[in-house]
């Protein structure tokens, strides 16, 4: 009770108070004062930002704080080749291990010590010039590292297996880069609002900023591109943007801009979507997500089809038909399995003469498989998959309807004891139904049968 008020109240919160009240909990805590509620208030907390798919402040520490330049070029997604400006989180960790274990002893192991301990006491002001320094030093240690160990193909390959592989020391290259350059990333981004569009007012403001920063750091202005990125609304409005800084709409010219750079961002963001589709058909927790990364994906492909002009037959042209075939590979096992998924979870079972209930698993992939299809229905013109689609169509919803039918029929029919078992099978019937049918013909189906299903959650 005492969790469901407090939850209720950090609710009415704006988002921005519950991070503030948050951080000074978290400073409480490091300097030692009394948080005997702590835990009860932080359990609310991430209930309080979960129930808005608001992102929960995470704790600082020596690592986030090290990391925090490189957070704009994260990625979750394991692609099939190192893409410049795209860090893969997992490096990290590699990276902060290397550090404490062989970088840190000496100097660098004293400003660590410091850091953590003015974290500890809520120094704002010393964490960020002992952060700064930290990576500093950082920079200069393995500068030296690297000189000593990177003189031959040996050397390369040490240095590779101390910091876990190949791709850590690719994703090194780049974080040295970032610290590198991290005065003019901030210069850049300052000025810049949080959410962008592709007006011509915010093009000619953003492309100003850019040359500005290319006149600093004239190599690097893929992770000043890569940076911006992810402020536009949509996101995928960046395409337009590119074209109206570029001064064309014709990517063979784009190709031969300081803009350039944007284009292989735009092909990785669509590879990245794919990757995210793979990951959301393994993971059940995630079924409601695979809708959604479809349909990025499908407006990702329809603005750089729609807003830059693709040469047939060239280099661009084959690797967006090349990614079309990869996202319709994903989803066509799926779609050719959904009439059986559908099958085996609406089939009523009997053991020893009485109804079994449904089998929840079951009930999740066809319920899934009907999603992905109805997500591959609505980015049909993005994928390689429309004879599928025909094929499937009519098989899919023929045996969706008939079992759905005849469960409701059996609902009409069943006496007190089993009505409660088949009504499990109609609610998995109309979820699937929703999917391919409608929540229109949902509606109807529940109102017309209301008394002998459970209400809607």
């Amino acid at each position: 009770m005492q969790l469901d008020k407090l939850k209720h109240y950090l609710i009415g919160l704006p988002p921005e108070t519950r991070r503030t009240l948050i951080r000074g909990l978290e400073s409480a805590r490091a300097r030692g004062d009394d948080a005997s509620q702590y835990e009860l208030i932080m359990a609310a907390a991430r209930e309080a930002f979960a129930s808005e798919n608001d992102s929960f402040p995470e704790r600082a520490t020596p690592k986030r704080l090290f990391f925090k330049p490189i957070e704009p070029f994260l990625i979750s997604e394991t692609l099939p080749r190192k893409e410049r400006a795209q860090i893969h989180r997992s490096s990290l960790d590699s990276l902060w291990r290397w550090l404490e274990r062989d970088l840190a002893p000496g100097e660098l192991d004293e400003v660590l010590a410091e850091l953590t301990a003015a974290l500890f006491r809520g120094d704002a002001a010393a964490t960020d010039r002992l952060t700064r320094s930290l990576r500093g030093k950082f920079l200069a240690t393995v500068r030296e590292y690297m000189a000593a160990l990177d003189v031959s193909m040996e050397g390369h390959r040490r240095l590779a297996n101390q910091i876990e592989g190949q791709r850590v020391l690719d994703d090194l290259m780049d974080i040295i880069e970032v610290f590198e350059c991290e005065r003019s990333m901030t210069a850049f981004a300052a000025p810049l609002p949080h959410r962008l569009g592709a007006d011509v007012r915010s093009v000619g403001m953003v492309a100003a900023n850019y040359r500005s920063f290319l006149d600093v750091e004239p190599d690097r202005g893929v992770f000043a591109l890569a940076m911006l990125l992810p402020r536009y609304e949509p996101p995928e409005s960046f395409v337009k943007f590119v074209a109206g800084a570029a001064g064309s709409d014709k990517i063979a010219t784009i190709a031969e801009t300081v803009y350039a750079p944007a284009i292989d961002l735009v092909f990785t963001t669509i590879a990245r979507h794919i990757e995210e589709l793979s990951t959301v058909l393994a993971d059940r927790r995630r079924l409601l997500s695979v809708a959604d990364v479809v349909r990025r994906y499908h407006h990702w492909v329809r603005a750089i089809t729609g807003d830059w002009e693709i040469p047939i037959s060239s280099t661009w042209d084959k690797r967006i038909s090349g990614l079309r075939t990869q996202m319709s590979n994903r989803l066509v096992d799926t779609i050719d399995g959904a009439p059986g998924a559908v099958r085996r979870a609406l089939r009523l079972e009997m053991s020893r003469g009485r109804l079994v209930g449904a089998d929840p698993a079951a009930i999740e992939e066809a319920h899934m498989a009907a999603m992905v299809y109805r997500a591959a229905v609505c980015a049909k013109d993005s994928l390689a998959i429309n004879q599928a689609l025909l094929q499937i169509q009519k098989p899919l919803e023929q045996v969706t309807e008939t079992l759905t039918n005849a469960l409701l029929s059996r609902l009409r029919e069943a006496d007190p004891e089993d009505r409660p078992i088949v009504a499990e099978y109609v609610d998995g019937a109309l979820a699937i139904c929703a999917e391919l049918f409608g929540e229109d013909y949902v509606s109807v189906v529940r109102k017309a049968y209301g008394g002998l299903l459970k209400p809607r959650s």
